[in-house]
């Protein structure tokens, strides 16, 4: 039954979410709600971790929304990664990931962050991160590009 209802979830999301290049909001943000997520460009080696944070402006201290992890790998369609809530509390993990990655946020200052450990060249792609509940449209970060390659130029052997 979570899982259905997880996947009803999901799928409301990524109706109600629109994509394309830049800040992706709907409504024309009437809310005032703006997400934003860094850095814009990661560069990682296999193995390496990443560490991509997050802040959130437009919302008040006990507004209660769900954060949503998306990626976006190359030619695939999107991808939700963890769900977390401005509780700070992880709703969901997606299992072929959920032991390397993990998020947290702080209501105090509408902030949190993502991390993925133990990186793999399949994890290369553009993530973002969502926010939004039943009641009002989803406001989209920017792309974070992370590409994970064996070969780094500047890498010292």
């Amino acid at each position: 039954m979570k899982k259905i209802m997880m996947l009803l979830m999901v799928s409301v999301f990524f109706l109600m979410g629109g994509m394309s290049e830049g800040m992706v909001q709907k409504n024309e943000n009437q809310s005032g709600i703006q997400v934003f997520l860094f850095p814009t460009s990661i560069l990682k080696h296999p193995g390496e971790s990443v560490r991509m944070t997050f802040s959130i402006n437009g919302i008040g201290l006990g507004d209660f929304y769900l954060i949503y992890v998306v990626v976006q790998k190359p030619g695939k369609g999107l991808d939700l990664l963890l769900t977390i809530g401005t509780d700070g509390v992880i709703r969901y993990r997606k299992d072929e990931i959920k032991d390397r990655i993990t998020a947290f946020y702080s209501s105090s200052n509408n902030s949190g962050a993502i991390s993925i450990s133990n990186l793999l060249v399949e994890d290369t792609g553009d993530y973002y991160v969502a926010i939004g509940d039943s009641n009002t449209p989803l406001y989209w970060s920017n792309a974070s590009r992370l590409t994970v390659s064996a070969e780094i130029p500047w890498r010292r052997k």
